[in-house]
């Protein structure tokens, strides 16, 4: 029997494992290097703790993207799961009424 909910389940995963990495990358991204170096060579100027204060910025901001990435690497791979389940379900009854 063809699929009903004409989803791709495995694509849908696929997603999620690209996601997933995706998020990975981002949560390795070390921003502590250019703004430790550009507050060095500035360190008896103002621009030095500006400095600072978007490096922890950026770092916060990349952290949170990192982690919405992978919720929805998360939700992507649930939805695929709830997919292939209601597809199993939903042929499974056609076939007890025939």
């Amino acid at each position: 029997m063809a699929p009903i909910l004409q989803v791709d389940v495995d694509a849908l995963r696929q997603l999620a494992i690209d996601m997933a990495h995706a998020a990975d990358t981002i949560h390795e991204f070390d921003l502590t290097q250019p703004a430790t170096g550009a507050a060095e060579s500035l360190e008896s100027s103002s621009v030095a703790a500006i400095s600072q204060n978007v490096s922890w910025s950026l770092r916060e901001a990349y952290r949170h993207l990192a982690a919405l990435v992978d919720q929805m690497a998360t939700g992507t791979e649930s939805a695929a799961r709830i997919f292939e389940a209601a597809e199993r379900s939903f042929t499974g009854a056609l076939r007890r009424i025939h």
